[in-house]
């Protein structure tokens, strides 16, 4: 029996946790944390940091593992690649972990391949920060170089208030290192990969919806396939590839969070690991392929072919939208129940209605995306249709028995017609 070590079992490292048994193999988790909820999938448990890499790499020694992965999880990824390099088992390479992780390498790789990027500077300084500011107009967005799920970041329209939202970013970064961006106003654009044998495959395209203001850049939904032209895609195509090329991504899932503005292209972020944000099942409701066994097999040196793992049935829409707590009115009280009313009729559309949390719970403030605690995904015979039947479902939606749930406001791109 094969054996691999999956990093990380927090909720959405469960799936991986019970692919990996569905293949016959022998599941190590390691996290830091006795109760993560995906422990009690695993065979073995170790409670080791997934930032720990000597802890790791003691742990993949022990068990004699035959490999190493994780999905979801940004921290995880260099201690995959530090982990495969010493044992020599099938990865990313250091150097690509770094460059996906830390958005100061990511962006000088970008500038240095001829990634189109917008305008930035990389600061542990508040000196350096207010020259940039001062030489671009604004607005501007402050992101820690090394954080994820949007934690630390905001978008800042005056210079008064450039120096708190420094100091909160630089707080945050555990490099002390701040990523000082001129912000690009445009439709967000999420492509998801699988890179096998040097070549990238689409599996989807998807837009990003977001939110803007004190909640700026926290995505509340994400709709697919994207209504872009075939020559917008053509350029995408393009772009991503290139972005690929200059992380020195060989094997393995990848997601390129892209900005258009006009006609112009700008690379946000690119990543090497399963995504989070339900972007795995719009991929996998996209294409049919079953992305986290291919990151499985590909662990284990046995994916031969994508092809193969085309197991689900494809669908032409697909919508995945997130509740928050500005959802809800009340949320001071607690939620205690959530279903859909009588008149709702669930249908083959409705794909998940899914809440993070065990019922009764309290709201927790939309700071980041930890913030989203539950999703509601749907799909339809058209873009279209999958927006119209998640938001016909949302709308049937009571909490706490009769109450109605608030739509949105402030979108930073509003598909709907």
């Amino acid at each position: 029996m094969k054996k691999v070590l999956i990093i990380g079992a927090g909720l959405e490292q469960i799936n991986a946790i019970k692919k990996a048994k569905e293949l016959g193999l022998f599941v190590v988790v390691t996290d830091l944390s006795p109760k993560a909820p995906g422990i009690q999938f695993a065979d073995s448990y170790e409670q080791i940091s997934t930032n720990d890499k000597i802890g790791n790499l003691n742990c993949a020694k022990k068990y004699k593992v035959n490999g190493v992965l994780t999905v979801c999880s940004e921290t995880a990824v260099p201690t995959v690649a530090f982990v495969c390099e010493a044992l020599r088992l099938p990865s990313f390479s250091i150097n690509t972990a770094e460059y996906a992780t830390n958005k100061a390498q990511m962006r000088q790789r970008f500038k240095t391949h001829g990634v189109p990027v917008s305008s930035f500077i990389i600061s542990s300084n508040y000196e350096d920060t207010l020259d940039f500011v001062n030489a671009n107009e604004g607005p501007w967005v402050i992101k820690p170089v090394d954080s994820s799920g949007q934690r630390g970041t905001f978008i800042v329209h005056s210079k008064d208030d450039i120096k708190s939202k420094f100091d909160v970013a630089l707080e945050k970064s555990v490099s002390g290192q701040v990523l000082i961006d001129q912000e690009v106003k445009g439709r967000e654009i999420h492509v998801t990969m699988f890179v096998f044998k040097n070549k990238p495959h689409f599996l989807a395209f998807s837009d990003r919806i977001t939110l803007t203001d004190e909640n700026f850049g926290i995505a509340v939904n994400h709709i697919g396939p994207s209504s872009i032209d075939s020559d917008t895609k053509s350029k995408l195509i393009k772009v991503c590839g290139s972005a690929i090329e200059s992380i020195q991504l060989r094997d393995g899932v990848c997601t390129c969070e892209i900005i258009i503005n006009d006609s112009n292209l700008y690379v946000m972020e690119i990543a090497v690991r399963v995504p989070g944000g339900y972007l795995k099942e719009i991929a996998e409701l996209l294409s049919g392929i079953d992305i986290v066994e291919a990151t499985i097999l590909n662990a284990i040196s046995e994916l031969t072919s994508l092809e193969d793992l085309k197991k689900h049935e494809t669908h032409k829409g697909v919508s995945a939208k997130f509740l928050t707590s500005l959802n809800f009115n009340d949320t001071d009280k607690e939620l205690v129940s959530l279903d859909f009313d009588e008149n709702y009729h669930t249908s083959e559309s409705l794909i998940l209605l899914k809440l993070h949390h065990r019922l009764p719970f309290k709201f927790e403030k939309l700071n980041n995306s930890v913030g989203r605690f539950g999703v509601l995904i749907c799909t339809g015979d058209s873009l279209d249709q999958a927006v119209v039947n998640t938001e016909r479902a949302f709308d049937s939606l009571r909490y706490n028995k009769s109450h109605k749930l608030i739509n949105y406001k402030k979108y930073s791109f509003k598909h709907y017609k």
